[in-house]
């Protein structure tokens, strides 16, 4: 869907950031979120990942229901900490999903 820079401590992007990097990656898709919820932070780890839980307005255009987002880092260059936002779809599995877990 997306990939989007933070710069973060180099331990680990706050729950927050994560938050709001979701809410400004979907506005930009013209999908508007009712909420968003990381329960954690982001470890700043290659191939690390969290699953956030959203809740979409209205139709939304990503052809299925989604009810949460898996943000997994995809790249650390210094301070900045790249990560990709993947939509789930409700009901869909989340493997691989976790801190320090792989994409496969």
């Amino acid at each position: 869907m997306a990939s989007v820079a933070l710069v973060g401590c180099a331990q680990e992007v706050a729950g927050d950031e994560v938050e709001q990097s979701i809410v400004d990656a979907m506005t930009e898709q013209q999908v508007t979120l009712e909420s968003v919820d990381c329960p954690e932070a982001l470890p700043a780890e290659l191939d690390a990942a969290i699953v956030c839980e959203v809740s979409v307005i209205g139709v939304n255009d990503l052809g299925a229901p989604v009810d949460r987002i898996r943000v997994g880092v995809t790249a650390i260059e210094g301070e900045e900490v790249r990560y990709r936002l993947e939509p789930l779809a409700e009901g869909a599995s989340h493997e691989g999903a976790g801190a320090g877990d792989g994409d496969g």
